[in-house]
């Protein structure tokens, strides 16, 4: 979580290393938008969450971090060793899920 771009991929090859065989990783994140004022640095996600009688409303702001969708890490991961088992993709988020071969 809130690992910098430049560190994904030394922390994939330690999460591959550590992993056993037939181990997955899941990965979920935001997509970021393409900023269309330089000086934009965050974001805003709304985040509802349905709990057993009650809603919750409310929402985070992150560090917009451009080039770093499920393409990024689907590159990285392939890079590493991981192999993937599923891609879900909606207006927003994207979802990975990545397997250590054996």
């Amino acid at each position: 979580m809130y690992i910098a771009p430049a560190d994904h991929a030394k922390v994939f090859q330690e999460i591959h290393r550590v992993l056993r065989p037939g181990s997955r990783l899941l990965i979920w994140d935001v997509v970021f938008p393409r900023k269309t004022d330089p000086r934009q640095l965050l974001v805003m996600y709304p985040l509802h969450i349905q709990l057993p009688g009650k809603a919750i409303n409310t929402g985070y702001g992150v560090r917009i971090a451009e080039g770093q969708g499920a393409e990024h890490f689907l590159e990285v991961a392939g890079a590493t060793g991981f192999e993937v088992r599923t891609r879900k993709s909606e207006t927003g988020w994207f979802y990975l899920e990545l397997r250590k071969a054996g």
